[in-house]
């Protein structure tokens, strides 16, 4: 599924429309042929993608690395009689000092990148509605997690991977994203404010936001 449906054609620049393939992968068990347990977990099954263009709003890249301000230092000597006694509130009233803390950042963790796109879609033909209404029904069902069992005693398994690719190479160089993990998706098909439809009852206007993060983190060798 592609909107809009003329997204490969030249534009007036000359060049292709900027895109992104959001490609969905089902992970697979691979233990027959797996040299590791960590191989096992390595085999994604393409089941299906859609296109659409460039988000609207920029596009953001941004990472969280986690620091917590203390003095490990100083939190060892407060664990002792001195520190204790100098740190007490007696102390303090009496001399009117206490230790300097000393406070500097100490490097807890990197957390996986999160990103986020949001597309206005207005369909501008039949050929189009057909084509959004593919992808959207697709993006559900790829997005949804399966389950199996009984009636009344069952599990779930976890939606698909996704694989995201930018069309410009450059974009895609400074992204290169890890599979990624769809953490929430909302549809608002009247984004106009007012239901307003077509003939064939497909709304005119429909805004679409997507929330990925990225399984695992980036590390130097990465980059």
């Amino acid at each position: 599924m592609i909107y809009p449906i003329n997204i490969f054609s030249p534009a007036p620049t000359g060049g292709i429309r900027p895109f992104i393939v959001f490609m969905a992968l089902e992970p697979k068990f691979n233990i027959g042929k797996a040299e590791s347990w960590k191989d096992a977990f390595g085999v994604r099954v393409p089941v299906g993608a859609f296109v659409l263009p460039f988000p609207n709003g920029g596009l953001i890249d941004s990472v969280t690395h986690n620091y917590s301000s203390e003095n490990p230092i100083a939190k060892m000597a407060l664990e002792t009689g001195l520190g204790s006694a100098l740190n007490s509130d007696l102390a303090a009233y009496a001399t009117g000092l206490v230790p300097d803390p000393m406070m500097t950042n100490i490097y807890k963790g990197t957390g996986p990148r999160t990103w986020s796109g949001s597309w206005q879609i207005v369909p501008q033909s039949m050929g189009e509605s057909i084509a959004v209404a593919l992808l959207i029904a697709k993006l559900k069902k790829w997005a949804a997690p399966d389950r199996k069992g009984s009636d009344k005693v069952g599990v779930l398994v976890q939606p698909h991977n996704w694989k995201i690719v930018f069309g410009n190479p450059a974009i895609q160089l400074a992204m290169n994203f890890n599979d990624m993990a769809l953490t929430s998706y909302s549809i608002d098909y009247f984004a106009q404010g007012f239901a307003s439809t077509y003939k064939d009852m497909m709304p005119k206007q429909i805004s679409l936001t997507m929330n990925f993060q990225e399984f695992g983190i980036k590390y130097r060798s990465d980059w």
